[in-house]
């Protein structure tokens, strides 16, 4: 784990950040100085904040719970000493932009933008009001923030380190599958994640001499039909990488793999209790969990200072024997006997953030 705090800090706001941050394996966060507990002293003001996110509450329900969580651990508790104003778009992630305007119009005093899009909507609509930027796979490319180091502008958050670790999940899978030829991919392309999580798939499937199929998704309904061609093309595996629309219907794609009988690597944990074979990556709710600490107070609107927590790309496999039995596969132990100590398919940090010990 590599922690680095920019100017703009001063001594006490750094030795808080690093006393109160908490991280995760597997996700960057960009953060600011924390937010001070209330230590039993309440707000003036009822502090208000907005919550912006594709699809359904149900779906975003692992990260609103990760969130409340980070809230109680500071003393804030919803509907007493904060206020919560959630927007979602259901299943037209075309209103995010006037869902945005209206927590805006509401005079929230931070926004926590949940998946790329929200984040974009957001940035679009306001240049003032602080945005905590909920788990974005590729926030510079999708042109969120200029820099993981020094974002810019009123946009903060977190970052998943989702592409990086791409070329690992398809070694773990041919670790399991050892004739594995053929492995399918959902694609969302309204998400503009998806091109550095194909690419990178892409590259390492190369190395490794597997095929890459695409199943392209624009909406639930798209999920059935990706299973369907896979089956057709007899693909050994599946990789589910982290998408809005894929986590708002984790439970439709877990039940869906079992009666396909598709093994699948997914990007969080949560797919592997309801059911999915492996998962590589974080938990839904403690990725919101340090949310709260990355602004410095709901009663004034701060821009978030530059500052940078960066982990490296290392998660945890979750299965158990008798679900690898029930799908086929070999043993746990087995497995895990096959599994590379490193990996050439996972970048390296770069080099700018290494040497930030």
């Amino acid at each position: 784990m590599t922690l680095s705090v920019w100017a703009g800090m001063g001594r006490y706001s750094r030795r808080r950040f690093l006393q109160g941050s908490l991280t995760m394996a597997g996700f960057g966060v960009l953060s600011g100085c924390g937010l001070v507990p209330l230590g039993g002293r309440q707000p003036t003001k009822v502090p208000r904040l907005g919550f912006l996110a594709p699809g359904s509450r149900e779906g975003r329900g692992p990260f609103i719970d990760g969130l409340l969580q980070g809230l109680g651990e500071l003393g804030y508790v919803d509907g007493q000493n904060v206020s919560i104003e959630y927007r979602f778009a259901g299943t037209d992630d075309d209103r995010l932009p006037a869902l945005a305007a209206e927590l805006v119009d509401l005079k929230v005093d931070v926004i926590v933008a949940s998946a790329t899009l929200a984040s974009i909507a957001a940035k679009q609509t306001t240049g003032t009001i602080p945005i905590v930027m909920g788990a974005s796979s590729e926030p510079i490319a999708s042109g969120i923030v200029d820099s993981l180091a020094r974002p810019g502008g009123n946009v903060t958050g977190l970052s998943l380190m989702s592409w990086q670790v791409m070329g690992k999940r398809l070694e773990l899978l041919k670790a399991f599958i050892p004739d594995l030829a053929l492995v399918a991919m959902f694609t969302n392309v309204t998400n503009p994640v998806y091109l550095p999580q194909l690419e990178a798939l892409e590259a390492a499937a190369r190395t490794l001499a597997i095929q890459v199929q695409r199943l392209d998704v624009r909406r639930a309904e798209d999920f059935e039909i990706g299973f369907q061609a896979a089956a057709a093309r007899h693909a050994g595996a599946l990789i589910v990488p982290a998408d809005a629309l894929i986590t708002n219907n984790r439970v439709a794609i877990a039940g869906l793999a079992k009666r396909y009988r598709q093994p699948a690597i997914y990007e969080f944990r949560e797919f592997v209790e309801l059911g999915g074979l492996l998962s590589y990556g974080a938990n839904l709710r403690d990725l919101y969990r340090p949310l709260p600490r990355t602004w410095t107070g709901f009663s004034k609107a701060l821009t978030p200072p530059i500052c940078l927590s960066n982990s490296p790309p290392s998660s945890t496999l979750r299965s158990t024997s008798r679900r690898l039995r029930s799908w086929g596969s070999p043993s746990r132990r087995t497995c895990s006997s096959r599994l590379p100590r490193s990996s050439s398919s996972v970048p390296p940090r770069p080099p700018a953030l290494e040497s930030r010990r």
